[in-house]
């Protein structure tokens, strides 16, 4: 029995020596003492290179791993030697041709020794590192992206979000994870939509994209804009979704300024070369008035004929300045104003007009920053917007204007396309039926009206227009049966603006004179007319219907004063007066014009465009002109 044991025992050690000396792991066998005895083939690859069988058979595990003692691995190996418990650990091996090598090791008890398997590891912990670093990294990135990152569960309920999701919304991932999503961060309204997204989602027949508005956690209402996926499992099963989202509310806000701005000035085009033309023909009818009314003196039925001409083209020229509102180039009287002393001005005024159904409250605040506006522009805004805002009160109601001194900084500034610093706010709120969506959106386009017949649609875009040339900016918010309100920046002053020296009319002030005029103008009646009131005060005039004819006049003809029109076909005002500069810079130059497009002049000389006149004028407006350039008034 005894020596069937023993060959069994060399039959088991030697099958067990063939698995080691072919296994894919490498194996070392120590005896009781520790000395090593035996090594396979892939241990002495997986060694540091250079090491062979021959010179680690014999020699003890202490003399080969020195480090054992010191990492308390050597007291473990006695244990599994005496106990039979077996050791798992990883370690890192020197390799002075390759570098460092992770091995997994595993120590085992063998005889009266131990035995050691382990394998190489180190690609996988490359690996392992790699897709740590990458999770890392893509948490840093979703952790610090400025959009939202959401996951779901198939049940429409949140797993997870990001700091960016926290600042959109205003809720903490703790927040969110125990409320219901649709209660939580999405208005009523939108509900229905919300869920068949949803359900297309899941479904993996859309929803991938969707634009719709969300509730923030103070009580906003923004608009966002969602890239959903779903997440599916290694079999395709869908698992879950995950969401990208980006606040595009101040994005919305700045197209829609934009948009409409681009409207308006395509309006303000248009009804500027309306206006050109039609100032034209009113400073026809007035200039020739004006001569015929100082012919008249000793006939007053017929005078009073010419005084109703006046009347009539005096309010021609009213409306044209209304057209003219829809353009950067109105010519607006600015003064510097304090609008609570205009509010208080129109109280009585305003409460007449609203009626004893619809009650007015100021709410003004003290030391109220002045601006630069035109007064009754800026009356018939206020008187516009009331006259809106009571139609749109039934009943009882409450109109509220307020005023305060507020401070732009950077982020309000963008969203509302002004420059950081101090404004004036002034708030009209109305207790009215409050507006739809569509209504809001259109609010300001021309010709856009909720009252049918009964309404032009121009006045809130007359006042967009007023507030936008002011250099501020209109919101307004508002909700169906909660009643509206408009919101309206001015900008405080920075510098004081001297207003040009008026010249009053003085039958007393000598307006004669005797130098040479050239005057040149496209409309001849225009040119004629003009001569007419010159040459009735002594001057010499030269006519030139073009800035090429004006030019070969100048070459001939001692000019004291240039008398050009703005607006002229080959060549406009502002470039003629350049190169009258550059070739005469002795002679003075005014300008005319019914309407200045900016983005049509070659040359804008600002000192010109300043005192620029306005057609129409009249002819002490003219003279006095004249006079003050020749230095003689």
């Amino acid at each position: 029995e005894k020596k069937h044991l023993e060959v069994n025992l060399r039959a088991s050690e030697q099958k067990f020596k063939d698995f080691m000396m072919s296994a894919n792991e490498g194996f070392v066998l120590y005896d009781e003492n520790f000395n090593l005895y035996e090594i396979n083939t892939k241990a002495l690859e997986i060694f540091p290179t250079g090491t062979t069988k021959n010179k680690l058979l014999g020699k003890h595990i202490l003399n080969l791993s020195p480090n054992l003692k010191e990492l308390g691995r050597y007291d473990k190996y006695l244990g599994v030697r005496d106990t039979g418990v077996p050791l798992s650990y990883e370690n890192v091996v020197a390799d002075p041709v390759f570098g460092n090598k992770h091995l997994a090791i595993k120590v085992f008890k063998s005889g009266n020794g131990v035995g050691l398997m382990f394998s190489d590891v180190t690609k996988r912990k490359k690996l392992e590192n790699e897709i740590f670093s990458s999770e890392q990294h893509l948490k840093l990135y979703r952790d610090q992206a400025p959009m939202a990152a959401i996951e779901w569960s198939t049940d429409f309920q949140i797993i997870d979000w990001n700091k960016g999701a926290e600042k959109i919304f205003g809720y903490t991932v703790d927040e969110v994870k125990v409320r219901d999503f649709i209660e939580t961060i999405l208005p009523e309204n939108v509900f229905i939509e919300a869920k068949k997204i949803w359900s297309d989602l899941i479904s993996g027949i859309g929803g991938e994209f969707s634009i719709n508005e969300n509730l923030a956690k103070d009580g906003r209402t923004i608009l966002c804009e969602w890239h959903n996926t779903p997440i599916k499992d290694e079999l395709g099963n869908i698992i879950g979704a995950a969401s990208i989202v980006q606040d595009i509310t101040e994005r919305k806000q700045q197209e829609e300024q934009i948009r409409r701005s681009q409207k308006m000035d395509a309006l303000g085009t248009l009804t500027g070369g309306i206006a050109h033309d039609y100032n034209n023909m009113l400073g026809i009818v007035l200039g020739y008035a004006e001569l015929l009314s100082s012919s008249l003196e000793e006939q007053p039925n017929l005078a009073s004929y010419v005084e109703q001409i006046q009347y009539a083209g005096e309010r021609g020229a009213k409306l044209t300045s209304k057209l003219l509102s829809f353009s950067k180039n109105t010519s607006s009287e600015l003064k510097e104003l304090n609008i609570n002393v205009l509010l208080q001005n129109e109280m009585l005024m305003l409460e007449k007009t609203l009626t004893a159904r619809i009650s007015l409250v100021f709410n003004l605040a003290e030391d109220l920053y002045s601006l630069m506006l035109d007064k009754n522009e800026f009356e018939d805004i206020i008187l516009n917007m009331s006259i809106n805002a009571m139609h749109a009160m039934e009943g009882y109601g409450k109109l509220t204007l307020k005023t305060r001194n507020i401070q732009i900084d950077k982020r309000d500034g963008d969203r509302l396309n002004l420059q950081q610093g101090d404004y004036v706010l002034l708030s009209i709120t109305d207790t009215g039926s409050g507006m739809t969506k569509e209504t809001k959106e259109n609010l300001f386009d021309p010709f856009y009206s909720t009252k049918g017949d009964k309404g032009t649609g121009l006045g809130l875009s007359q006042v967009y227009n007023f507030v936008k040339n002011s250099g501020g900016a209109i919101e307004v918010y508002s909700e169906m049966g909660k009643g509206s309100q408009f919101r309206i920046y001015f900008p405080k002053i920075i510098e004081m603006k001297q207003n040009e020296k008026q010249i009053e009319k003085n039958n007393e002030i000598d307006l004669a004179g005797t130098e040479t005029v050239l005057i040149i103008d496209d409309e001849l009646v225009f040119l004629t007319l003009c001569s007419k009131i010159l040459e009735g005060k002594g001057y010499k005039v030269l006519c030139a219907e073009s800035a090429k004819q004006a030019l070969k006049i100048l070459e001939v003809e001692a000019v004291d004063l240039l008398l050009s029109d703005v607006i002229m076909p080959e060549m406009d005002g502002y470039t003629l007066a350049a190169i009258v500069k550059k070739k005469f810079p002795n002679i003075k130059i005014q300008m005319i014009s019914g309407f200045t497009d900016p983005h049509h002049l070659k040359v804008k000389d600002k000192n010109l465009h300043k005192n620029l006149i306005f057609k129409p004028y009249s002819a002490q407006e003219l003279l006095s002109k004249i006079r003050v350039l020749l230095g003689q008034l």
